[in-house]
């Protein structure tokens, strides 16, 4: 957090309540290019007995007390700096301000509502996801319920999703039983299908649409297995 003087409103004021010509012959402090560093309780003292005497004159329209109620106000601004690891919010890429922000949103906002975020790994490379995003879920979702909409099987694996829900649009190569959108729920451990369901959301248990829609299905899965050559 930072303190800004406005000290060009500030000058810009007094010079549209004080007489320019007395403003002038006023020594004790240079009003056309006050700084923070003059406003001493002394400059202030003189500059408000000046015009409480007459030695600075006020504009029609103004009296001693209504120009100096204007004068005396609250002439600061409180700029807020965000920054993570050193880095400033204005200098940070797309991905690593959107984790930031999602950090201030939901570490910032007292409500135990719950809060529905839409796809939070957009602009996060996976590392990010999994060492920052996910971690950060997991320690808040133990005080308020956080629905996510994702793409990403290391937020709803990493983050151990209580409760998953899987969407399907029907087509020919993914039927639903009866609607155009169906739904199906379930712990990310449920293996049960649903026998003889006509429909792609009976016919796979959770696990199985969950490594076929976010792993991309068994085979991309074992595919980058075998490319990484992990040992077990």
């Amino acid at each position: 957090m930072k303190k800004v003087f406005r000290a060009e409103k500030f000058s810009q004021k007094i010079l549209d309540i004080l007489n320019q010509k007395y403003i002038r012959k006023f020594e004790a402090l240079d009003i056309n290019s006050i700084k923070e560093e003059d406003l001493t309780p002394a400059n202030i003292s003189c500059l408000t007995e000046a015009i409480i005497t007459g030695v600075l004159q006020v504009k029609a329209g103004y009296s001693a007390e209504s120009a100096l109620r204007e004068i005396l106000n609250d002439w600061y601004n409180v700029n807020y700096i965000v920054k993570l690891d050193n880095d400033e919010i204005n200098s940070m890429s797309q991905g690593k301000k959107a984790l930031v922000l999602l950090r201030l949103l939901i570490s910032l906002e007292n409500s135990k509502f719950p809060i529905l975020i839409d796809q939070p790994e957009d602009d996060l490379d996976n590392r990010s996801i999994f060492d920052e995003l996910v971690n950060f879920i997991k320690a808040r979702k133990a005080d308020r319920q956080i629905i996510i909409v994702t793409h990403n099987a290391n937020i709803v694996l990493g983050a151990d999703a209580e409760q998953v829900i899987v969407a399907n649009q029907d087509g020919i190569n993914t039927p639903n039983t009866e609607y155009r959108f169906e739904y199906r729920s379930g712990a990310i451990e449920d293996n049960t299908t649903i026998p003889g369901s006509k429909s792609i959301l009976g016919r796979k248990n959770i696990k199985e649409h969950i490594c076929e829609i976010l792993e991309g299905g068994e085979q991309a899965f074992g595919l980058r297995q075998s490319k990484y050559h992990f040992a077990s």
